[in-house]
């Protein structure tokens, strides 16, 4: 029998992304619309510390798909290489002061019954 899913949704406001970004309603999103069991924002989700946390709640709380919001999938794609864990990314660069729309829309389709998360950064 397959193991319960557990989605946990990361939020990163590096990169500029938290001046023009609303993080705290994109994260209440994911967590809402999303169906994200985990939730989480953090300031360098690609730097050491922001990776350590994504890999506590994988082998901590059981999480095993992981959604990513955060700048470019190119940028630093190898950090976000977990194993025996399906990785999504939404993305978003240049987005205008305080949005949300837009990554309102990205964030609320990944939840597992509409959009596929499978593929890898």
């Amino acid at each position: 029998m397959a193991a319960e899913m557990k989605i946990g949704a990361y939020v990163c406001k590096g990169c500029g992304l938290g001046e023009r970004l609303d993080s705290a309603q994109l994260a209440q999103i994911a967590q809402k619309e999303g169906k994200a069991q985990v939730v989480r924002e953090h300031e360098f989700l690609c730097n050491a510390d922001g990776v350590a946390t994504i890999r506590k709640d994988i082998d901590g709380d059981g999480v095993n798909h992981v959604v990513i919001a955060a700048c470019s999938r190119r940028s630093k794609a190898e950090a976000f290489n977990f194993e025996d864990v399906a990785v999504a990314r939404a993305t978003w660069s240049s987005p205008p002061a305080r949005a949300v729309p837009r990554p309102r829309r990205l964030i609320s389709r990944m939840s597992p019954w509409r959009a596929p998360i499978c593929a890898r950064a």
